[in-house]
């Protein structure tokens, strides 16, 4: 019947659906997955709803807005952009060949739609404190909002691309020089591309109600068919001149990428994991969601080894997976009792 009405009143009826409810409409069809998509893009940008890049620490915070201006439609990919100043912040000084930061090498992406569409899950009565503190820590994680990204050196001036499985974020650094033993190292920034399932994984309340589709999938599918058939069967995809190729940048081609390939491993933490986890059965978004193994990633956990974290990981996701079917069979068991005794009273009346 829905697919029935004509395109423009879909459009009309879609203007008035939430964001949240806009992320379930795509589900329905091609048809008003289309529609949803665009309209999500369309209330992004009327609504002036940000993504804001996070640096901080104990001492210091500081962020940079940046607003939906564009949308792919044929990738689902939505384009922002700083329209406010400043773009460009300080992120350390070099005084006397030693590195000062500013700021760390760290920072977050956040959409300021999510403050108002995630949910959060109170544990149920019946669970113990200690398992109450387990239960939440599994239930309300989100992968979204917790996830970072790692800035590449201070030193390599230019522009540079960083990014994960769904979004893709362009900067550049400058270098400024006021006195002969003082270098200032800035980042000015230039776009933001994200793809759907980023905003939606923000808004879910766990990370198994989410997709796992990544940005621009159909260039990384033809990626890799073009890499294996140079022999390339294992790359990092997130590293910088694959980003690059994925984004048509004309400065990386694809000779040059399979060289790269060819003679660089996986360089971060970070990837390694994520092509670690997967072996064992676990879902790579699972790392951020453990103290130990954002302190490994982020360079502050020196005495843990990738076996360690990898270890520590899957043995909190078998807990989880306990806990979780712990609780279901306890649910389900008092939901027996109360059919039960509901029968019984209906009898004797």
């Amino acid at each position: 019947m829905w697919d029935a009405l004509p395109t423009e009143l879909c459009g009309k009826i879609l203007t008035y659906v939430n964001l949240h409810d806009l992320f379930t409409v795509r589900a329905v069809s091609w048809r008003w997955r289309n529609l949803a998509e665009r309209q999500t893009f369309h209330h992004v940008r009327d609504q002036n709803m940000a993504n804001i890049i996070e640096f901080g620490n104990e001492n210091s915070c500081i962020q940079v807005k940046m607003y939906a201006t564009q949308f792919d439609t044929a990738n689902g990919v939505i384009t922002f952009e700083c329209r406010e100043q400043p773009s460009t912040i300080l992120l350390a000084t070099r005084r006397s060949g030693v590195i000062l930061p500013v700021h760390p090498k760290f920072m977050t992406i956040r959409f300021e739609g999510w403050s108002s569409g995630s949910m959060t899950r109170s544990p149920p009565e019946q669970l113990s404190e200690k398992e109450k503190e387990r239960y939440r820590l599994h239930s309300t994680y989100n992968y979204a909002q917790e996830r970072a990204l790692e800035l590449p050196s201070w030193d390599k001036a230019g522009s540079h691309l960083v990014g994960d499985h769904d979004h893709i974020l362009s900067f550049a650094y400058l270098q400024s020089q006021s006195y002969h033993t003082n270098i200032s190292s800035y980042a000015t920034f230039h776009w933001l591309k994200v793809s759907l399932s980023w905003l939606a994984a923000g808004l879910a309340g766990g990370v198994s109600h989410t997709p796992l589709d990544q940005i621009f999938a159909s260039r990384f599918g033809s990626l890799s068919s073009q890499l294996a058939k140079q022999g390339c069967f294992k790359y990092d995809a997130t590293s910088e001149p694959v980003l690059r190729y994925i984004v048509n940048d004309e400065k990386q081609s694809f000779g040059d990428l399979v060289e790269y390939i060819r003679t660089h491993d996986m360089e971060t933490r970070l990837s390694r994991l994520q092509h670690a986890l997967p072996a064992v059965g676990v879902d790579y978004r699972m790392i951020w969601k453990y103290p130990f193994a954002k302190a490994f990633v982020t360079g502050r956990a020196l005495l843990l080894s990738e076996d360690d974290v990898i270890r520590g990981i899957e043995g909190g996701e078998q807990e989880c997976k306990a806990l979780l079917q712990s609780v279901y069979k306890r649910r389900n068991c008092e939901r027996v009792i109360r059919e039960q005794q509901q029968r019984r009273r209906e009898s004797t009346t």
